[in-house]
């Protein structure tokens, strides 16, 4: 699915967030490492392959 899309956003957080946390935890989370600066994001783009990538990038 992301492939089709050709995008995706990656949240990634300094501090440790257990595999088991549900949405009122995560949500808290997400705030919390927001305010004291230690959640960064960045966006990537994304294909099937890497040569399908590299392909793209050529004019």
């Amino acid at each position: 699915m992301i492939c089709e899309i050709g995008h995706v956003l990656l949240a990634v957080g300094l501090d440790p967030l257990s595999p088991a946390a549900v949405g009122p935890e995560v949500d808290e989370y997400l705030v919390a490492s927001t305010k004291s600066g230690r959640l960064y994001f960045a966006a990537a783009s994304v294909a099937d392959s890497a040569r399908l990538m590299q392909a793209g990038s050529h004019p």
